[in-house]
């Protein structure tokens, strides 16, 4: 029986590759690697809940985003606690 070895070098580059790898499989980038195909309807949200009838909230509204990232104005924040006096 042959024992290999292997050199340092070998083994940085085999961990390097599995790492980055295992990094790409969990990355939401690979969403946009399989785009919606023709004929694919997005299922709506049937579980909203009414709009507020005050006007300091600021709840988004899931069905009209249309990217992965969060305008400003429609960022928010929920507190179940007061605001502390500074």
């Amino acid at each position: 029986m042959k024992s290999s070895q292997i050199t340092r070098r070998e083994l940085l580059m085999q961990a390097t590759t599995g790492l980055v790898g295992w990094a790409l499989l969990h990355s939401p980038l690979l969403a946009h690697a399989f785009p919606s195909r023709a004929g694919e309807v997005l299922v709506p949200f049937l579980d909203q809940p009414p709009k507020p009838s005050s006007s300091q909230a600021n709840l988004l509204d899931w069905s009209h985003l249309d990217s992965w990232m969060t305008p400003n104005d429609k960022f928010f924040r929920v507190s179940h606690y007061n605001m502390p006096e500074v």
